[in-house]
């Protein structure tokens, strides 16, 4: 039998946010004053964290959950893998925003090599490109349908593997937002 593990505490939100998570803003370097929201809901009968943001138009915003993990990877590993149920309601940027760094949606995995240097893993999701901008680390979700993400096995794609997890960190950006995460997990085995 498989021995998975799975790092994230609170992954399916049935403890509150304040269990295992920070939540956060980050308004960027233009100014803006216009927070987000990350708060715990139910969808459809399923446990989530909602993140939302109107009136900001024209503003960046970045709505964040984030997870301190600071765990050393099992040696051996054979599998590192983030899994997630993730739905894209509303987004005001197309794509990934203009330098592909705006999803409605990311995931991102910060880990260190044996090395000490410090990388990331990123993942967005989207509903719709209009502008074409780009979407680099991006894939296109259906609107506003509860979608099962499972990333590759993150062992064959990071270009160093990883010794230390330093956290997971969830997030909304752009403009206007709304989107949901559930069942996150980053199983190791």
């Amino acid at each position: 039998l498989k021995a998975e593990r799975d790092l994230i505490t609170n992954g399916d939100f049935r403890a509150p946010l304040s269990m295992g998570w920070v939540a956060f803003n980050d308004q960027g370097g233009d100014g803006g004053e216009m927070d987000g929201d990350a708060s715990r809901v139910v969808d459809e009968g399923r446990r989530a964290v909602r993140f939302y943001r109107s009136g900001g138009e024209f503003n960046h915003c970045e709505t964040i959950i984030e997870q301190e993990l600071n765990r050393d990877v099992p040696d051996p590993i054979t599998t590192l893998k983030v899994r997630a149920m993730v739905k894209v309601t509303y987004q005001s940027l197309s794509g990934g925003g203009y330098l592909s760094s705006e999803y409605p949606l990311m995931i991102r995995v910060k880990y260190r090599d044996e090395y000490l240097s410090e990388n990331e893993w990123i993942h967005g999701f989207f509903y719709q490109n209009l502008n074409n901008s780009p979407t680099m680390n991006g894939q296109e979700v259906p609107q506003d349908k509860w979608y099962f993400y499972e990333s590759e096995n993150l062992l064959d794609v990071l270009p160093i593997t990883p010794n230390t997890i330093v956290s997971v960190r969830v997030s909304a950006a752009g403009w206007n937002y709304e989107s949901l995460v559930s069942e996150i997990s980053l199983v190791v085995e």
